[in-house]
């Protein structure tokens, strides 16, 4: 009895460690917010290479990978369509207008994509 809970122990630490070990990473931080009342498609590419696409329900967040890095290129989809999508230029000209110092999320409302300072940002 005790030998097959350490191997079931055991396999749920090496099935679920990694995910903890990204969701508990204490350099992640917030990186998009879904603030629509439905499910998008995010997809998007980070500066150290990394790419992405994920479905984020009404209220959900997209977390950074690890920290350091930034979003270089954004697409989002809602029900099958194209939203909008924003060029690293363009998410840069758009961190121009804010104080971006300690991070930002990037919101996505019905007006589109929004940097908002990461700093005292707190979901809807």
């Amino acid at each position: 009895m005790i030998a097959r809970t350490g191997i079931r122990c055991a396999c749920i630490a090496l099935f679920f460690g990694p995910v903890l070990a990204f969701v508990c990473n204490p350099g992640a931080s917030p990186v998009l917010h879904n603030e629509l009342g439905y499910t998008i498609e995010v997809r998007v590419v980070y500066s150290d290479g990394q790419m992405f696409t994920e479905r984020l329900p009404p209220g959900a967040s997209m977390w950074s990978p690890a920290q350091g890095i930034r979003l270089e290129q954004v697409e989002v989809y809602g029900n099958g369509e194209l939203l909008f999508k924003r060029s690293s230029r363009q998410l840069t000209q758009m961190l121009d207008t804010i104080d971006s110092e300690k991070g930002v999320v990037w919101t996505v409302t019905a007006e589109g994509l929004s940097a908002v300072p990461l700093v005292g940002w707190r979901p809807d």
